[in-house]
């Protein structure tokens, strides 16, 4: 996996310790961290280094664990790991906030400047509720439903450890199909939970006005300052990527497009575009990846005939080729993905 240098905004707060819940659930049913990484194609070296893109490793962490685990729910177990640290510098913000509208207002306003699935996250909040929406349609690590489930898992459990006091769930709605029973997930959210809702929306009482058991004003505006300059240095060239990400979808619709084709197309030099690109983190091969993973996986799950036809329509005349390049972007072969995603 390619060393990969982040953004300012998203090296300060996706450090190697957001993965840490999901290496320690693996760790917990006898699961070397170590082994897993490497059988999901991840140098320990460059792990140890941060040198990595953490929401892919997640999302083929939690591949991994669900398949060698047998455990239906590994993903939502692995989100019960989770502790306050594991945030880096946006967890010490919300934590330190006066009330929950404080830190509900800076997840508003810097959720946006982070890679999916966080910049998707809807957050919406009354005077007793607070409403955490993660758009059903979105791609990259959040396409897996396993993602979502051990997303919504994170955000139950993070909840009490910012404001002090425990979380308590009025409705949970997931938009895919439950992986087991349904029992087992209201035992552990202690809710009802709705399946192929349409949307994927955790719904929690609190009490915004309420003072923060960790208030800390101070440091609150200090780390309000240095995000604010430090998300400031990403906005320009984001919009940049948003527009390059579009491009790319479209014309692999039809072909797999060459960096050449879409630097032509935005009427810049390749290496201006790579520059974009490198300023958000992320590679021109990256996002092809990204775009034709998204691709395969919705084909796969829409059931739109045999593997080797979905291959043909994605630009892979060889089968095996196809099959090589989904098990890199995934974790797994087109026929397990098929079968793990088989209601």
């Amino acid at each position: 996996m390619p060393a990969k240098q982040h953004p300012p905004i998203v090296a300060a707060l996706s450090t190697p310790t957001f993965l840490q819940p999901s290496l320690m659930a693996l760790e917990s049913i006898g699961l070397c961290y170590r082994q897993a990484l490497t059988e999901i194609g991840c140098c320990i070296e460059e792990f140890e280094k941060g040198d990595i893109d953490f929401l892919d490793v997640q999302h083929r962490l939690l591949v991994y664990g669900h398949r060698a685990s047998g455990n239906a729910l590994f993903a939502v177990y692995a989100g019960s790991f989770v502790k306050l640290e594991h945030l880096g510098m946006l967890g010490l913000l919300f934590k330190s906030g006066l009330t929950l509208k404080d830190a509900a207002d800076q997840a508003i306003r810097f959720l946006p400047a982070l890679p999916e699935p966080f910049s998707t996250l809807q957050v919406r909040l009354t005077q007793n509720q607070i409403e955490i929406e993660l758009p059903s349609s979105v791609d990259e690590y959040s396409s897996s439903l396993l993602a979502v489930e051990y997303l919504f898992s994170f955000i139950y459990r993070c909840t009490p450890l910012i404001s002090g006091w425990p979380a308590q769930i009025d409705s949970l709605r997931f938009s895919h199909t439950p992986t087991t029973c349904i029992s087992k997930y209201e035992a552990y959210f202690q809710s009802k939970v709705l399946f192929n809702a349409g949307a994927n929306i955790c719904t929690m009482r609190l009490d915004a006005r309420k003072p923060l058991r960790f208030s800390n004003p101070i440091l609150f505006l200090e780390l309000e300052s240095m995000l604010s300059r430090l998300a400031s240095h990403t906005a320009g060239d984001y919009n940049k990527v948003v527009e390059i990400r579009k491009l790319i979808a479209s014309e692999a619709s039809t072909r797999r497009p060459t960096e050449h084709q879409v630097a032509k197309r935005l009427s810049v030099s390749k290496s201006t575009l790579r520059r974009w690109l490198s300023t958000c983190g992320t590679t021109f091969q990256k996002e092809l990846d990204i775009t034709m993973r998204e691709q395969a996986t919705q084909m796969l799950n829409d059931g739109n005939g045999e593997i080797k036809n979905i291959a043909a329509q994605l630009g892979y005349s060889d089968p095996s080729a196809f099959h090589r390049a989904f098990k890199r972007w995934t974790g797994v072969t087109p026929a397990q993905f098929k079968n793990m995603n088989r209601p």
